[in-house]
Protein backbone atom coordinates (compact mmCIF):
# COMPACT_ATOMS: atom_id res chain seq x y z
CA UNK A 1 0.00 0.00 0.00
CA UNK A 2 1.12 3.57 -0.71
CA UNK A 3 0.51 6.45 1.66
CA UNK A 4 0.52 10.03 0.53
CA UNK A 5 1.11 12.25 3.56
CA UNK A 6 0.94 16.01 3.22
CA UNK A 7 2.03 18.30 6.03
CA UNK A 8 0.48 21.70 6.31
CA UNK A 9 1.99 24.59 8.22
CA UNK A 10 0.08 26.32 10.98
CA UNK A 11 0.71 30.02 11.33
CA UNK A 12 0.39 31.34 14.87
CA UNK A 13 0.58 34.96 15.88
CA UNK A 14 3.75 35.78 17.80
CA UNK A 15 1.86 37.80 20.37
CA UNK A 16 0.01 34.68 21.53
CA UNK A 17 2.93 32.30 22.02
CA UNK A 18 6.28 32.82 23.72
CA UNK A 19 9.14 30.48 22.84
CA UNK A 20 11.13 29.53 25.92
CA UNK A 21 14.12 27.23 25.56
CA UNK A 22 12.99 24.07 23.87
CA UNK A 23 9.28 24.62 24.40
CA UNK A 24 6.47 27.08 23.83
CA UNK A 25 4.03 28.62 26.29
CA UNK A 26 0.86 30.62 25.76
CA UNK A 27 1.36 34.22 26.73
CA UNK A 28 -1.67 34.05 28.99
CA UNK A 29 -0.01 31.25 31.00
CA UNK A 30 3.21 33.22 31.35
CA UNK A 31 3.00 35.63 34.24
CA UNK A 32 5.93 37.32 36.01
CA UNK A 33 8.29 34.42 35.43
CA UNK A 34 10.08 36.09 32.52
CA UNK A 35 11.72 39.50 32.48
CA UNK A 36 12.83 40.92 29.14
CA UNK A 37 15.46 43.51 28.31
CA UNK A 38 15.35 44.85 24.75
CA UNK A 39 18.30 45.96 22.64
CA UNK A 40 17.24 49.61 23.08
CA UNK A 41 17.54 49.30 26.85
CA UNK A 42 20.90 47.57 26.50
CA UNK A 43 22.19 50.35 24.24
CA UNK A 44 21.16 53.00 26.77
CA UNK A 45 23.53 51.42 29.26
CA UNK A 46 27.09 52.67 28.90
CA UNK A 47 28.35 49.71 30.94
CA UNK A 48 30.76 47.22 29.58
CA UNK A 49 28.63 44.09 29.42
CA UNK A 50 25.30 42.35 29.54
CA UNK A 51 25.66 41.79 33.27
CA UNK A 52 25.63 45.55 33.88
CA UNK A 53 22.76 45.98 31.43
CA UNK A 54 20.63 43.66 33.60
CA UNK A 55 21.35 45.71 36.70
CA UNK A 56 18.25 47.60 37.81
CA UNK A 57 16.20 46.63 34.75
CA UNK A 58 14.86 43.25 35.80
CA UNK A 59 12.88 42.58 38.96
CA UNK A 60 14.15 39.69 41.04
CA UNK A 61 17.66 39.88 39.58
CA UNK A 62 20.47 41.11 41.79
CA UNK A 63 23.72 42.27 40.16
CA UNK A 64 26.51 43.13 42.60
CA UNK A 65 30.20 43.83 42.14
CA UNK A 66 32.55 42.47 44.79
CA UNK A 67 35.70 43.95 43.29
CA UNK A 68 36.74 47.40 42.20
CA UNK A 69 38.95 45.93 39.50
CA UNK A 70 38.08 47.19 36.02
CA UNK A 71 36.62 44.39 33.92
CA UNK A 72 35.81 42.20 36.93
CA UNK A 73 32.64 40.23 36.39
CA UNK A 74 29.83 41.03 38.83
CA UNK A 75 27.78 38.42 40.64
CA UNK A 76 24.35 37.81 39.13
CA UNK A 77 21.77 36.23 41.42
CA UNK A 78 18.26 35.29 40.39
CA UNK A 79 15.93 34.51 43.30
CA UNK A 80 18.84 34.69 45.78
CA UNK A 81 21.43 32.02 46.50
CA UNK A 82 20.08 28.71 45.26
CA UNK A 83 22.77 26.08 45.52
CA UNK A 84 25.75 25.58 47.78
CA UNK A 85 28.60 25.29 45.28
CA UNK A 86 27.55 27.56 42.41
CA UNK A 87 24.82 30.19 42.53
CA UNK A 88 25.38 31.55 39.00
CA UNK A 89 22.44 31.48 36.60
CA UNK A 90 22.52 29.32 33.49
CA UNK A 91 23.42 31.41 30.42
CA UNK A 92 22.18 30.42 26.94
CA UNK A 93 23.33 32.46 23.92
CA UNK A 94 21.40 31.66 20.72
CA UNK A 95 20.52 28.22 22.06
CA UNK A 96 24.09 27.34 23.09
CA UNK A 97 24.97 27.03 26.80
CA UNK A 98 27.75 29.45 27.79
CA UNK A 99 29.77 29.72 31.00
CA UNK A 100 29.26 32.66 33.33
CA UNK A 101 32.87 33.76 32.87
CA UNK A 102 32.63 34.05 29.08
CA UNK A 103 29.39 36.02 29.08
CA UNK A 104 31.33 39.22 29.76
CA UNK A 105 33.09 38.88 26.40
CA UNK A 106 29.79 39.32 24.56
CA UNK A 107 29.45 42.72 22.86
CA UNK A 108 26.31 44.48 24.13
CA UNK A 109 25.87 46.02 20.67
CA UNK A 110 25.37 42.54 19.19
CA UNK A 111 22.53 41.61 21.54
CA UNK A 112 18.99 41.80 20.18
CA UNK A 113 17.13 40.76 23.32
CA UNK A 114 17.63 39.21 26.73
CA UNK A 115 15.10 37.18 28.68
CA UNK A 116 15.53 36.10 32.28
CA UNK A 117 13.60 32.99 33.36
CA UNK A 118 13.16 33.38 37.09
CA UNK A 119 10.80 30.64 38.18
CA UNK A 120 11.34 26.97 38.89
CA UNK A 121 9.58 25.92 35.68
CA UNK A 122 12.82 26.75 33.83
CA UNK A 123 14.16 23.52 35.33
CA UNK A 124 11.57 21.61 33.28
CA UNK A 125 13.21 22.98 30.14
CA UNK A 126 16.90 23.07 31.04
CA UNK A 127 17.12 20.57 33.91
CA UNK A 128 19.12 20.99 37.09
CA UNK A 129 21.37 23.61 35.48
CA UNK A 130 18.44 26.04 35.67
CA UNK A 131 18.12 25.81 39.47
CA UNK A 132 19.49 29.35 39.81
CA UNK A 133 17.52 30.82 36.90
CA UNK A 134 18.25 31.11 33.18
CA UNK A 135 19.44 34.09 31.13
CA UNK A 136 18.51 33.68 27.46
CA UNK A 137 20.43 35.98 25.11
CA UNK A 138 19.51 36.38 21.46
CA UNK A 139 22.08 38.06 19.23
CA UNK A 140 21.35 40.06 16.12
CA UNK A 141 21.10 38.08 12.89
CA UNK A 142 21.73 39.08 9.31
CA UNK A 143 18.70 39.85 7.19
CA UNK A 144 18.18 39.36 3.49
CA UNK A 145 17.83 42.43 1.36
CA UNK A 146 19.50 45.78 1.35
CA UNK A 147 22.68 46.14 3.37
CA UNK A 148 22.41 48.21 6.52
CA UNK A 149 25.47 49.58 8.31
CA UNK A 150 25.27 51.25 11.69
CA UNK A 151 27.86 52.76 13.99
CA UNK A 152 27.67 53.17 17.72
CA UNK A 153 30.44 55.09 19.46
CA UNK A 154 31.13 56.39 22.92
CA UNK A 155 33.88 58.46 24.41
CA UNK A 156 34.51 59.76 27.88
CA UNK A 157 36.86 62.22 29.52
CA UNK A 158 38.17 61.96 33.06
CA UNK A 159 39.88 64.73 34.97
CA UNK A 160 41.28 64.84 38.46
CA UNK A 161 39.18 67.24 40.52
CA UNK A 162 41.66 67.79 43.32
CA UNK A 163 45.24 66.66 43.15
CA UNK A 164 46.53 65.48 46.52
CA UNK A 165 49.98 66.74 47.43
CA UNK A 166 52.37 63.86 48.08
CA UNK A 167 54.94 63.70 50.86
CA UNK A 168 58.63 63.93 50.12
CA UNK A 169 60.95 61.13 51.22
CA UNK A 170 62.05 62.89 54.41
CA UNK A 171 58.46 63.81 55.33
CA UNK A 172 57.35 60.22 54.78
CA UNK A 173 60.20 58.87 56.96
CA UNK A 174 59.36 61.27 59.78
CA UNK A 175 55.72 60.23 59.55
CA UNK A 176 56.65 56.56 59.97
CA UNK A 177 58.79 57.26 63.10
Amino acid sequence: TDFNIVLSSEIVSLSEIVVIGYGTVKKSDLTGAVASVSSDEIRQNIGSGIDQALQGRTAGVSVTTNSGTPGASPLIRIRGIGTITNSDPFFVVDGVPVSAESIGMLNPGDIESTEVLKDASAAAIYGARAANGVVLITTKQGKAGKMHISYNGYYGVQNVIKKVDMLSTSEYMSLLD
